[in-house]
């Protein structure tokens, strides 16, 4: 089975999982990131917004920029399905999936070492998102928390490693 057919099962999953409605808390987090991408080996940093639709589906947005690094940094824009399962008091679990874009930035003689660069300097593309990541709640209003996902993006795949602190209201 290859990587796409267990990423759309993963979300028809969360879809079906989606609908209980009377198990939702709605619970919303906005936070901050911040972490390690291996496409360019640099820093990543960037916000997280989560919805909780039910206890066992959470939407997370994410807008991160991977800092500059052998000449080349990015935007990264996720979109992400989160299955959370708690394990038993303020931790949980959760397996991801999802979609991005990501924007390529290249500078200097990385430029020029490039065939497929045009005039802007950037390659644009979107891709898939799979990983997981752990939770914790420290009171009613704070959550941490540390993430992998692998990045499936035509020439530019990447493994992103990322550290995660969150308002809940």
């Amino acid at each position: 089975m290859n990587i796409r057919k267990c990423i759309t099962a993963l979300a028809i999953a969360g879809v079906a999982v989606c609908g209980s409605a009377q198990e939702s808390n709605h619970e919303k987090t906005v936070g901050l990131t911040a972490g390690y991408v291996g496409h360019n080996n640099s820093g990543l940093a960037g916000i997280e917004f989560t919805y909780r639709f039910s206890s066992h589906f959470r939407l997370a947005p994410q807008a991160l920029y991977a800092f500059r690094h052998h000449e080349e940094d990015a935007l990264i824009i996720n979109i992400n399905a989160q299955v959370p399962f708690s394990l038993g008091g303020s931790w949980e679990i959760y397996p991801l999936a999802g979609i991005n874009y990501t924007s390529w930035n290249f500078h200097g003689s990385r430029l020029e070492a490039r065939d497929d660069a045009d005039v802007t300097s950037r390659i644009s593309r979107f891709g898939l998102n799979a990983g997981g990541g752990i939770g914790l709640t420290l009171s009613p209003t704070l959550r941490i928390g540390a993430e992998a996902q692998w990045a499936f993006v035509k020439g530019y795949r990447s493994g992103n490693v990322l550290a995660k602190i969150a308002y809940i209201f």
